[in-house]
C-alpha cells in the first residue's frame, strides 16, 4: 500500500461522510426497529422504523447532491462562489453578481463548446452565469435544494447530456415574468 492510499481513502471518507453518516444511521434505527417489532414492541418499533425510511431519504439526496456537484464541477473555473443568509454571490475574473434565492425564476445548465458547465440563475434581470468548475459552486446545489421543487435529480440527469446548450432544470410557478436562460454574451476584446 503506497502512501498517497491512506490520503486518497481519508480524503473519499471526508467527502462522502453525509452519505456514509445517513446510511449507518438508518441500518442501526432500522436493525433496532426490527429487533422491536420481534420482541413484541410495535408502537417504538414502528416509529423507529419510520426514522430509518427517512434516515435512508436523507442517504439518498446527499448522495445525489454529492454526485450532482461533482458532475458538475469536474473541470475548474475561474472565480468564487459564496453563499450567505439565502443570497448568492458569484464573482468571476469578467462576469459577476448577487441573486437572493427568492428573486430567482428559473434554473439551467448550460453546456459550452468546451464542455464546461455553468449553472444560469434567471430573475428579472439578465441570468447570473456560475461555473459549475467555480470555486465554492458545489455548495450552489445545497442553496438551490430549498427553491420549491427542485429536483436534484433532474439537475444530475441534465449533465448526463453530451450536447452543448441549455437546459432548464427548475421554474417558479406562478410568477410570470420575462427571464431568459441563455448564458450572457462574452465579453469582446477592444482592440
Amino acid at each position: 500500500m503506497s502512501a498517497e492510499a491512506p490520503n486518497s481513502l481519508l480524503t473519499a471518507l471526508r467527502r462522502y461522510a453525509e452519505p456514509l453518516v445517513a446510511s449507518v444511521i438508518a441500518v442501526l434505527l432500522a436493525r433496532a426497529g426490527v429487533l422491536g417489532l420481534l420482541a413484541g414492541g410495535t408502537l417504538w418499533a414502528v416509529l423507529l422504523l419510520g426514522v430509518a425510511v427517512g434516515a435512508i431519504l436523507w442517504a439518498f439526496t446527499a448522495y445525489l447532491r454529492l454526485r450532482l456537484a461533482e458532475r458538475a464541477g469536474r473541470k475548474r473555473a475561474a472565480g468564487v462562489l459564496s453563499i450567505q443568509e439565502e443570497r448568492i454571490a458569484y464573482f468571476g475574473p469578467e462576469i459577476g453578481g448577487i441573486r437572493a434565492l427568492d428573486e430567482i425564476d428559473a434554473v439551467a445548465l448550460s453546456r459550452g463548446p468546451d464542455g464546461h458547465w455553468t449553472w444560469l440563475l434567471a430573475g428579472r434581470d439578465e441570468p447570473l452565469a456560475i461555473p459549475a468548475g467555480a470555486e465554492g459552486a458545489e455548495a450552489l446545489v445545497d442553496a438551490l435544494a430549498i427553491l420549491p421543487g427542485f429536483d436534484t435529480a433532474r439537475a444530475l440527469a441534465a449533465l448526463s447530456r453530451r450536447a452543448e446548450g441549455s437546459v432548464t432544470v427548475w421554474e417558479r410557478r406562478g410568477r410570470a415574468g420575462p427571464h431568459s436562460l441563455s448564458p450572457p454574451e462574452e465579453p469582446q476584446a477592444r482592440g
